[in-house]
């Protein structure tokens, strides 16, 4: 919840590490303050390995995140969409890579 996330936003990882013991390695959550589509919690190896290495083209990030990242981190490699679905059709990201 909001009120949780919030009350644990200095010890973020351990409140993370606590959801995941209570509602399983992989869960759903809506965090409506920034974006009301469900967003996915994982810790299983095997959903990471698909979603970083064996299916990565299909996994895009969101405009709000794609604009946070690159505040904190500039128009590189981990703030710039990538694959045939991006904007760009991901050539700004290859370009980088």
């Amino acid at each position: 919840s909001i009120p949780a996330m919030v009350e644990n936003f200095d010890n973020v990882y351990e409140f993370r590490r606590e959801c995941h013991e209570r509602y399983g390695d992989t869960f759903s959550w809506v965090a409506p303050i920034w974006n009301s589509d469900p967003q996915v919690s994982t810790r299983d190896p095997r959903i990471v390995k698909h979603i970083l290495q064996d299916n990565f083209e299909n996994y895009l990030k969101s405009p709000m995140l794609t604009k946070a990242l690159s505040t904190l981190l500039g128009n590189g490699i981990f703030a710039i969409n990538h694959g045939k679905f991006a904007e760009d059709h991901g050539e700004a990201w290859y370009f980088q890579r």
